[in-house]
């Protein structure tokens, strides 16, 4: 039997009898496709299966607290967080070189989607630690142009800068303080981008 992803979303949410149907469901559409993943990159069937697992969790959890983007296709979210899961192990474990998580194929931009959705709430806590290292004015500007993405003319009036020009430099300036503060924290937040 087959299951939408809007029948899986109700299912995840509703914890009933159909739960079991959609979990075995997911199990047959997309662990082949984890463990062909994981074979291919240094792992084996264990290995995929507890990345399987891991995907799942995190992905009943994402449902469960509303933090699903229903734009992304459940077996798409699910791959892409199992991939993600195996390359962090991986590279912990050293399995997976570092030549072959660089030169991985371009993911299709729904998974690419899930995966910057992912990345995004993974680093969120660790970017208001480090954005917390920063002055006030620094803090300010860079919520305004990075998450904000306000023009500099916006922040010009926002903020009081005298010019487009001068809200370049500051903001420069800012990134690189928080560059600096990544390097003293040790912190290879950015590393993948």
């Amino acid at each position: 039997m087959k299951f939408s992803d809007t029948e899986i979303l109700e299912a995840v949410h509703e914890s009933d009898g159909k739960n079991q149907k959609v979990l075995a469901y997911l199990y047959h559409e997309v662990l082949p496709r984890v463990q062909k993943y994981v074979l291919k990159n240094s792992g084996n069937k264990e290995d995929a299966f507890d990345v399987f697992q891991d995907a799942m969790v995190a992905f009943c959890k994402y449902v469960r607290l509303n933090k699903f983007n229903s734009e992304c296709s459940v077996s798409g979210f699910i791959y892409t967080v199992a991939k993600n899961v195996w390359i962090n192990k991986a590279k912990k474990n050293k399995k997976l070189l570092l030549s072959e998580i660089t030169e991985l194929p371009e993911l299709e931009s729904e998974s690419q989607n899930v995966l910057n959705y992912l990345i995004t709430n993974e680093r969120k806590k660790e970017v208001i630690k480090l954005l917390g290292m920063l002055d006030e004015k620094c803090r300010r500007l860079l919520r305004l142009s990075i998450y904000q993405e306000m023009s500099g003319k916006e922040i010009c009036e926002k903020m009081g800068f005298a010019s487009e020009n001068g809200v370049k430099t500051q903001k420069y300036k800012c990134k690189q303080k928080l560059l600096q503060i990544m390097k003293q924290q040790n912190t290879s937040l950015f590393e993948s981008e």
